[in-house]
């Protein structure tokens, strides 16, 4: 049985730690001198947001994406069956996480973190690295999937950027230790 939520968490933004704010409090927003400006007067503006609204605005989402992708819609070709496949299984564990976040369970959906990251490397090497009989293998369960590593090395290197490499580097290990029940996990208790 779920539980109720717990009291509203309020998640501070990126710039709540303004240096012109007195030490432990936040601005509401910028002075009304700012508004309107420069990109530079909007760094230290901040902005509470309680969990709950945050959770509204991914299931909006949520729904959006699902909105795009189901429908009467027929595709024959094997590589974006599988990319839809993928997209679907992401938004089912999107919508887990808004779900256990709802209900309390802050532990169990940041579990889920890891394998939706894992959904956009597998689904973004499909898309740009995957040869026509690796798909086929891949539909039909008979695919070893390259390691991570590997794997976002490829598609860096198909498109040209470094982004997935750098993504992984900036987050893989807190990926795993909330999956693995690591000391992020245990430690947030």
């Amino acid at each position: 049985m779920l539980k109720p939520a717990r009291t509203p968490t309020i998640i501070r933004g990126p710039f709540a730690a303004c240096p012109s704010s007195p030490p432990g409090t936040t601005s509401s927003g910028p002075p009304e001198s700012q508004k309107g400006g420069t990109s530079e007067s909007l760094q230290c503006y901040a902005f509470d947001v309680t969990l709950i609204q945050h959770l509204d605005r991914a299931a909006a989402a949520t729904g959006a994406a699902w909105d795009a992708i189901e429908g009467p819609i027929t595709i024959k070709e094997t590589r974006s069956q599988l990319f839809l496949a993928y997209a679907s299984i992401a938004l089912e564990h999107q919508e887990a996480i808004i779900l256990l976040l709802r209900h309390g369970l802050r532990g169990s959906a940041v579990a889920l973190i890891r394998p939706v990251f894992e959904i956009f490397y597998r689904a973004s090497w499909i898309h740009h690295c995957a040869k026509p009989n690796q798909i086929d293998r891949i539909k039909k369960g008979k695919f070893r999937f390259p390691e991570m590593g590997a794997m976002v090395a490829a598609i860096d290197k198909a498109i040209g950027e470094t982004f997935f490499q750098q993504f992984k580097a900036d987050s893989w290990k807190k990926q795993n230790d909330f999956t693995h029940t690591g000391s992020f996990q245990v430690n947030s208790r």
